[in-house]
């Protein structure tokens, strides 16, 4: 076969889009081939997804399809010319699937539609959506010796890319081939091999963008489907826009414009128009065996269980979580919890850290690493032992306990009249001379402790004389005890319970100062209270 008759094929055959994009239009249609969850409109007319290249996907038994193609110059050659194909599809593509096509031609240096060719492909789609194929295209089935067959390998994938009605989904394509898809030269390309692509973004639902590199040249294209319930694509296009296709000469074919138009039909029953679309014929989803709406040739989950929500590759969705917090609404125990926010098991707030685990969160912790069962105020810190009687000693410590309120004390607990010393001489207690009487200048110093003693029930106290050195001790005892007596008589006359005071009297036995001196002698002539226990 010459060069000039495989560029005028391969310009035919890019300018028809067939045996691949034009085809292809018509196929996607209602998506025979293709998944179906990838962003159409169900029941309507799909665009095409490629100019020229074959695709992975393929018909199968039951569907036709049907086209004309027009270009406005020969590669190389000049002058106008058009095809009119025919198609149909063999088999099950989730298994395997074959495609035939014919394809009547004319062209300005032939007789009209005097020359015709073939073309076969065999297809599978694959449970991941991609569509892989191997196919023959450019037999003469007129005998024309001029034509060398072309041979290629194509894989096609379907991805959604968003879920709105624009721009929701990009084909990509992809293979190689020989002849046609080889790099053009000015040799004959016998035995050649060359690599093609293409890629269709979803405009909308009924249009689609396409660039197509076809292994020798840069083709752009536009197809769409106008009628929403007939089955009709329209794809015109601008082919060889890098002028890399060029003749035995070195010159370049130049950039020249094509239009493909397709038909397909889908031998698959037809159901009745839904109620409010008159005349509307909608044709049945694509096999589904468990029904979740996700077809089988793309359902990752198959037999996922009756009115379980799935998603667009048919695999069950999580159960709602309104919080988004990891746990599914269902047994969210605490619902809306903060985003962000650490929970348990019930979908409720963890608890801050506390290291010391005293119920107070280390943020707020003034007494970190508090030993553990230690008691703490709401600061962390330990509470203050017990102190019944609030006079701040404590309870194990406490001497006097049940002080009355606001009395003050000693670092024992008790009444602060007994502060810095283990006994406390009553100041201005006088007697009449060598006697126990009780002079009347006493009873105020006397008032004062019987008020002390009464406000505080629980303490006992002792009464014990004291005197200096002069005269025998014998009588020294006796007034001692005496004068303690005295006292003692005093305060249970003011009130005090004679069973917690006691009497006794020390003589000259414990001086608190010197005896040689007058000051001395009336320093030891003295009265004094005791704490006892």
């Amino acid at each position: 076969m010459s060069l000039r008759s495989r560029q005028s094929f391969a310009s035919l055959i890019a300018a028809l889009a067939l045996p691949g994009a034009l085809v292809a239009q018509g196929r996607e249609v209602y998506k025979l081939p293709i998944p179906a969850a990838i962003g159409a409109e169900t029941g309507r007319a799909q665009p095409g997804v490629t100019a020229a290249s074959p695709i992975g996907f393929g018909p199968k038994s039951g569907d036709f399809f049907a086209g004309v193609g027009y270009q406005n110059s020969t590669r190389f050659g000049g002058g106008n010319d058009g095809s009119v194909s025919v198609g149909a599809g063999l088999g099950d593509p989730s298994k395997i699937g074959f495609e035939f096509v014919a394809v009547s031609a004319s062209t300005v240096r032939s007789g009209f539609f005097d020359r015709m060719y073939g073309a076969a492909k065999v297809h599978r789609t694959l449970s991941n959506g991609i569509g892989v194929a191997a196919g023959m295209e450019g037999v003469s089935l007129t005998g024309d010796a001029t034509v060398d067959p072309s041979l290629y390998v194509a894989a096609t994938k379907v991805q959604q890319i968003g879920t709105g009605p624009y721009f929701n989904s990009v084909t990509w394509n992809g293979g190689i081939g020989t002849k046609r898809f080889a790099p053009a030269s000015g040799s004959d390309q016998q035995g050649s091999v060359g690599v093609f692509a293409s890629a269709a973004i979803k405009a909308s639902g009924f249009t689609s963008l396409i660039a197509d590199y076809t292994g020798q040249d840069l083709n752009l294209g536009l197809s769409f489907a106008p009628l929403p319930n007939l089955p009709v694509t329209i794809s015109p296009a601008i082919v060889d826009l890098l002028g890399r296709a060029k003749d035995a000469q070195g010159k370049s074919s130049g950039v020249r414009m094509t239009l493909g138009i397709g038909f397909s039909y889908s031998g698959r029953k037809a159901v009745a128009a839904a109620p409010g679309e008159p005349g509307t014929v909608r044709l049945l989803p694509p096999p589904d065996d468990d029904s979740d709406g996700v077809p089988n040739a793309v359902d990752a989950c198959p037999n996922t269980a009756p009115g379980t929500p799935v998603d667009s590759r048919g695999c069950p969705l999580p159960p709602p979580d309104d919080d988004n917090d990891g746990v599914p609404n269902a047994v969210d125990t605490c619902p809306n919890t903060p985003r962000g926010t650490a929970v348990d098991s019930r979908g409720c707030p963890l608890p801050p850290p506390d290291d010391d685990k005293d119920g107070v969160p280390n943020a707020s912790d003034v007494c970190p690493n508090t030993p553990a069962g230690t008691k703490v105020d709401a600061r962390g810190c330990p509470l203050p032992p017990p102190d019944a009687d609030g006079d701040g000693v404590p309870d194990a410590s406490d001497s006097c306990a049940n002080t009355a309120r606001g009395t003050a004390v000693d670092v024992k607990g008790c009444p602060a009249i007994f502060s810095g010393a283990k006994s406390l001489v009553l100041k201005g207690v006088t007697f009449a001379s060598g006697a126990s009487t009780l002079l009347p200048a006493s009873r105020p110093a006397l008032d004062e402790v019987a008020k002390t003693l009464a406000d505080n029930p629980s303490v006992k106290v002792e009464v014990g004389g004291h005197t200096d050195r002069t005269g025998s001790e014998p009588v020294n005892q006796r007034i001692s005890l005496a004068r303690a007596n005295a006292v003692r008589a005093y305060l249970i006359s003011q009130g005090v319970a004679a069973d917690r005071i006691t009497a006794k009297g020390y003589g000259s036995s414990k001086p608190i100062a010197p005896n040689n001196t007058p000051a001395g002698r009336a320093t030891n002539r003295r009265v004094e209270l005791t704490p006892v226990q």
